[in-house]
């Protein structure tokens, strides 16, 4: 099975994964040849190999003619339509349009079909989505996973005015996607990148055991102090989805003290703090002290880059004369999500597990509590009938099981690949 990881450490956009794709051994002619056939000469699309703090990337750039209209999701939904892309590509393709307008409709308070989508429904856009979905079927990509996204800060100029970063439509999109802060304070997810992978993606996470066999870069617009580059990996999966290949090993540093006159009360504002101040875990254990007294064991772990911050908090907040502090290697069992169609509906599982001798061994699925209560509520069923068929559905994803589906459906189970 053949599938393709997204690692973007720099963040994501359509342009980006336009040109990891197009970087990873696309036949350029045949795609080339659709996309130019969709925008019937209103853009122009242009390769570019640039460079990137170093790293040489690919850059595919588009340029539209003078004078474009704006759009709204009905022009989009005739475009695609009328075009001669195969019909998974259509499908996939309007479906990233409507996550858009959806997005941009909860943001501004109107329906998706009054959305003026402005530069997202420009030639550029339309290009990036098509292009993207046209070269994951021309690549032939069963499935596709994706990275964390690092989120940077700072304001963005549009039609409507400076905005915010991330982008308010970024951050609908982004529901469910586990996040990380970015090293630079510039749009690091568009909405398009973001519109992208969360409905091509059929899971985020660790980069999944494969058989690797291409690898491309796609450049980003900006020069940023590190290589803002999106790196697409392709490999052939092994038996099963395979999602995790042994260990996750990092380095964590161990923050300890002992406490016997602290008001109960401050414990839980004391992990709130800690936790939003970038602790990893906080845990209390209770103690024998001196005199007989009894006290709490106060440990908290942290990235060792943050021990001092951490120090001075715990001091600050309990009164502490002194901490031990210790670095140690952590295991982790690889860890990610997937999201699964029930009978009733969507539902998201975390999933544990590793590979070993090709073979994916699965640990653990624990599906979202509040997501099977919502459908249990809205069926009218007992909330552990519902957690049982979500915990089912999503083994058979991971282990490669015919009766279980991804969001979205792979793209090769739509049609045959695209020969043309």
């Amino acid at each position: 099975m053949k599938i393709i990881y997204l690692d973007a450490p720099a963040g994501v956009s359509g342009d980006m994964v336009l040109g990891a794709l197009a970087d990873c051994g696309l036949q350029r002619e045949a795609w080339l040849g659709e996309l130019e056939r969709l925008v019937q000469g209103e853009a122009e699309i242009r390769f570019e190999e640039v460079r990137r703090a170093g790293l040489r990337a690919t850059r595919v750039t588009v340029t539209p003619r003078a004078g474009q209209p704006e759009r709204r999701l009905a022009d989009i939904e005739a475009i695609i339509a009328a075009s001669t892309l195969p019909l998974p590509v259509q499908e996939r393709s309007l479906a990233v349009f409507q996550a858009l307008a959806e997005a941009e409709a909860r943001v501004h308070g109107v329906t998706p079909g009054q959305i003026h989508f402005h530069e997202v429904g420009a030639m550029d856009a339309l290009v990036d989505v098509a292009g993207v979905t046209l070269a994951l079927y021309l690549l032939q990509v069963e499935k596709v996973f994706c990275s964390p996204l690092p989120l940077g800060r700072g304001w963005v100029n549009s039609s409507h005015g400076p905005l915010p970063l991330p982008a308010p439509a970024t951050l609908e999109l982004l529901r469910e996607v586990p996040v990380c802060p970015a090293p630079v304070a510039a749009e690091t997810v568009t909405p398009t990148g973001a519109a992208l992978v969360k409905v091509l993606t059929a899971g985020f996470g660790p980069l999944p055991s494969m058989t690797l066999e291409q690898t491309g870069y796609g450049a980003g617009s900006r020069d940023h102090p590190f290589p803002n580059v999106l790196r697409a990996i392709l490999g052939e999966a092994g038996r099963g989805l395979s999602p995790g290949q042994g260990w996750e090993k990092d380095m964590v540093a161990v923050l300890e003290t002992n406490i016997d006159d602290l008001n109960p009360q401050v414990y839980p504002v004391l992990s709130e703090k800690l936790l939003a101040a970038g602790a990893l875990d906080v845990s209390y254990t209770a103690i024998g002290m001196k005199k007989g007294r009894p006290g709490i064991a106060l440990t908290v772990l942290g990235r060792p880059e943050d021990v001092e911050s951490l120090s001075r908090l715990i001091v600050t907040e309990t009164g502490t004369l002194g901490l031990r502090i210790r670095q140690q290697q952590r295991l982790k069992v690889p860890r990610g999500f997937v999201a699964v169609n029930t009978r009733w509906g969507k539902a998201n599982v975390k999933w544990s597990g590793w590979s070993e001798d090709s073979v994916f061994r699965l640990v653990r699925v624990a599906p979202e509590f509040e997501d099977c209560r919502r459908l249990a509520e809205e069926a009218g069923l007992p909330v552990e009938v519902v957690r049982q068929e979500v915990a089912a559905l999503a083994r058979q994803l991971l282990t490669g099981g015919a009766a279980a589906t991804s969001v979205p459906p792979p793209i090769s189970h739509l049609s045959p690949p695209f020969s043309g």
